[in-house]
């Protein structure tokens, strides 16, 4: 969620101003984007899928 609104106020900052990418400021609010985006791709990596609930869902449907 933080990442989310990291990246709602780089883009209406950069938006409303055009020096915006030169503050301290977008700097410390990109961190929080990037960590959320670090932490879902390892998410994903580690976790993966739950593969005995699609198995079940396919031959479900079928």
């Amino acid at each position: 969620m933080m990442g989310c609104f990291g990246y709602l106020i780089t883009f209406f900052g950069g938006f409303l101003y055009s020096n915006f990418h030169k503050t301290i400021f977008s700097t410390i609010i990109g961190i929080p984007a990037s960590i959320g985006e670090i932490g879902i791709c390892l998410w994903l990596l580690i976790m993966g899928t739950n593969k005995l609930n699609i198995k079940k869902t396919a031959a479900r449907n079928i």
